[in-house]
């Protein structure tokens, strides 16, 4: 745990650090917060989908709900977006236990149809329930000047928002790791009959897992509603939104605790340059690329991009001393 700890500390100061030497424009550092917000949702997703081995695609409602509890206190209430968060994750926390009540017991493509069709299912409530979330056209929420009490920060200022939150998720997520939950769920990962023969509460680890990842996402939804100052359904219950946050923990890695913040790295920002590059070509060309890209890295090393990276290192390095 404390090299653990020790590896988020110098990440943190290399991302401290980058907006004084690497990131100097507006778009490279849009891209750059998307990108460290991504990193966070996928590492609470990686709870889920790595340590308990429970894939989802349903992490998007987490993050939706807490996005529009934000937006929609700040909006009709006047809330301070402290007391929006707190409801956002209330509310996360209700959903995932809504969907982990009927579903948990279930296994592989199972909980995740399940999942996606809860993810399906609540986009078009928010459709349908325009009175109350502005329905197709989304909610905006009006800016002002940076202010800790309104989460409200310039550009750099979110950079650090979304950085610190996910330096947030990177500790709870090595907590629940060395943990006896983090021991627990592990277990159910690898043999289900064989943990609960030894006394594991099967439904208790992965509900409790599950929970926390679902807190942790609607945070990052916070975040992101308070650096876009929009939301609408597609952007927050999306199946896009939904597989940006499943595939960088995939792509990356899922049992690797470094994969999803790599995978996240490599995919969002090449997925936010690629369909501007390739603006003039018949549409769906940097879709191509995008998903050829990551067919090649997972046919190399189904294990994840973490996992080639070090055997590429390790490769490098035996080669170096010979």
């Amino acid at each position: 745990m404390k090299a653990r700890c020790l590896q988020i500390t110098g990440f943190l100061v290399v991302v401290a650090s980058l907006p004084y030497w690497l990131i100097s424009t507006q778009s490279f550092l849009s891209i750059a917060v998307l990108t460290l917000l991504f990193a966070g949702a996928a590492t609470a997703y990686n709870l889920v989908g790595g340590l308990s081995g429970q894939l989802s695609f349903g992490h998007s409602i987490f993050l939706g709900l807490g996005a529009y509890a934000t937006a929609l206190t700040r909006q009709d209430l006047g809330w301070n977006p402290w007391y929006g968060a707190a409801l956002g994750v209330a509310l996360a926390v209700a959903a995932a236990l809504l969907m982990a009540l009927p579903s948990v017991r279930l296994a592989g493509v199972y909980f995740v149809l399940v999942t996606y069709v809860a993810t399906l299912t609540l986009e078009q409530v928010a459709v349908w329930a325009g009175s109350l979330t502005g329905g197709a056209a989304g909610v905006s929420i009006p800016l002002t000047g940076s202010s800790w009490r309104l989460l409200s920060f310039g550009p750099v200022g979110g950079y650090y928002l979304a950085a610190g939150l996910l330096a947030v998720i990177l500790v709870v997520a090595v907590l629940v790791d060395s943990s006896s939950l983090g021991l627990f769920a592990r277990a159910v990962r690898d043999d289900r009959a064989a943990a609960s023969a030894a006394g594991v509460r099967v439904v208790r680890a992965k509900i409790t897992v599950l929970v926390i990842s679902a807190a942790l996402t609607s945070l990052v939804g916070v975040a992101y509603v308070q650096y876009t100052s929009f939301i609408d359904p597609s952007s927050a219950f999306g199946s896009m939104v939904a597989i940006s946050i499943a595939m960088p923990a995939v792509f990356g890695g899922l049992r690797a605790f470094w994969g999803p913040v790599l995978g996240a790295a490599i995919l969002i920002p090449v997925q936010q340059t690629l369909n501007p590059a390739f603006s003039g070509l018949p549409a769906g060309v940097g879709l191509l690329l995008f998903g050829l890209l990551i067919v090649a890295v997972q046919t190399t090393e189904p294990r994840g991009a973490s996992h080639l990276v070090a055997a590429t290192a390790t490769a490098l390095n035996r080669r170096r001393v010979a």
